[in-house]
């Protein structure tokens, strides 16, 4: 992250050195006609030419700005990782968790967990849960996560934040159905203590059935 606060930094150095250039050879008495900013066109041109050299990172941190309902965390500190869940139903969430006696006669939430799809380089896992309002509780998602590796510290990087947003995620009021992946079992039993943690019967279907038949 620090790499590309230096970039930031250089960019705007560049750009503040160039103004400074324009304004130096505005003044000099022998500064030539065509050196001379003459209208704000001439500045947009200037800024679109500076636009287009930057590159993917400065996008990037550029979108998570102009996206702050919906990119709730943007972390180039190892490979990229982005958490994105829109500001609506983290709220609508936090309201049912609020709501869960009426709603559900104090049964918690059921939350599902997979890292399945791969895209490129980057693998993508989704949250989702079942919505205790709607017929036979259908699933929701609520948020997704980008990211590089699969490591612990990765799957506890979007579950803090997360916790960040929804508080009683990490409360007994949660139940987490994930795949037997270590990464995630850790990062649950480390991180999000108070759950029920429990296993998806698809994939331990998957893994026993090959001694079954």
């Amino acid at each position: 992250m620090f790499s590309n606060y230096c970039y930031l930094y250089k960019l705007n150095c560049q750009f503040y050195h160039y103004c400074s250039a324009l304004a130096s050879r505005s003044t000099t008495p022998d500064a030539h006609e065509e050196d001379l900013v003459r209208n704000m066109k001439q500045v947009q041109n200037i800024k679109y030419a500076m636009d287009c050299e930057r590159d993917d990172i400065f996008d990037t941190i550029a979108f998570a700005n102009d996206h702050a309902g919906f990119i709730q965390c943007l972390d180039l500190s190892k490979g990229l990782n982005v958490v994105l869940a829109h500001s609506g139903m983290i709220n609508h969430v936090n309201k049912l968790y609020d709501n869960l006696t009426v709603l559900t006669n104090d049964n918690p939430i059921c939350f599902f967990y997979d890292t399945t799809f791969q895209m490129g380089n980057f693998f993508l896992s989704l949250l989702s849960y079942n919505h205790p309002c709607f017929y036979q509780n259908k699933t929701v998602l609520m948020a997704v996560y980008i990211h590089c590796y699969t490591e612990e510290v990765d799957h506890r990087r979007f579950f803090t934040e997360m916790k960040f947003c929804v508080p009683n995620l990490d409360s007994p009021k949660t139940v987490i159905v994930t795949d037997r992946e270590k990464s995630i079992i850790n990062a649950i039993k480390n991180h999000l203590s108070s759950v029920h943690h429990v296993f998806c019967w698809n994939h331990m279907k998957q893994v026993i059935q090959p001694f079954i038949f």
